[in-house]
């Protein structure tokens, strides 16, 4: 009778220690533990944790409990929104002990902010559509420019128009063919001249270099890399050329930071 009994007692422990441990001849186990807030003390649902050895996870429950198997040696780590991330290395000694995980809040600090009532739905939609952002250098510029611009565009417009009319016209002299190629060379001199200062109002150093803040060598790289052409510059007004190195600023800027000193 002792030696049954003996036998019993010995069984029942082996079983209890492997319903507790759950231990198997790899060293895989299941570890079981809750998470809490670490300054207020209650549990933390939905904590994701997983382990960086055997990349297996799980979310811990309501109650903040939690079970997933592991090894020995393994790091498990926890995570949740508004919490520092933890990891721990898996305990050999463990095994029958209920884990407790304790996560720190996160701080954020904030600006100022305006605090605003508003009585509908409504009241709230219009109030968004009607924010104004606040203004960005770019935008102080394109005010700066906006008459300025109007004015090179409008401009533009009519020496096209001139020249467009005097295309359309046959020249003839009682002179000659000679005097006549001399005047339509004269004519085409004008006109590059005329040319030339169109695209100089619109596009020059001085302009560029208020615009970027560069100078020197920077302005002048800078400047070769826009490679504005020609026909571009005359036909486009000043609005849409000071767009365009906005945006060729904005990408020669991210190129120069892409590359290593």
């Amino acid at each position: 009778m002792p030696r049954i009994v003996i036998v019993a007692l010995a069984l029942l422990l082996i079983f209890s220690l492997r319903l507790q441990g759950q231990v198997d001849s790899t060293g895989v186990k299941v570890l079981r533990g809750v998470i809490v807030d670490d300054s207020l003390g209650h549990a933390l649902p939905f904590v994701h944790l997983w382990t960086t050895n055997s990349n297996t996870g799980g979310i811990s429950n309501d109650s903040g409990e939690f079970e997933i198997t592991v090894s020995d040696q393994d790091s498990l780590v926890f995570s949740a929104l508004g919490y520092y991330s933890d990891s721990i290395i898996v305990p050999d000694s463990s095994l029958n002990q209920k884990l407790a995980i304790r996560l720190k809040r996160k701080r954020y600090e904030l600006a100022e902010v305006v605090v605003r009532r508003f009585g509908t739905y409504e009241s709230f939609k219009q109030q968004v559509l009607n924010l104004r952002l606040p203004k960005t250098q770019t935008d102080y510029l394109r005010e700066h420019l906006k008459v300025s611009a109007t004015t090179a565009a409008v401009e533009a417009d009519r020496e096209r128009v001139a020249k467009d009319k005097v295309k359309g016209f046959g020249v003839t002299s009682s002179l000659g063919p000679g005097r006549n190629a001399y005047r339509e060379g004269l004519k085409k001199i004008s006109n590059l001249k005329q040319r030339e200062k169109i695209i100089h109002e619109k596009f020059n150093r001085q302009l560029v270099a208020d615009l970027t803040q560069l100078e020197g060598d920077s302005l002048s790289r800078f400047i070769a890399y826009c490679n504005f052409s020609e026909d571009y510059l005359y036909e486009s007004d000043l609005y849409a050329i000071v767009e365009a190195l906005t945006y060729k600023f904005d990408s020669y800027q991210a190129m120069r930071d892409s590359i290593p000193d």
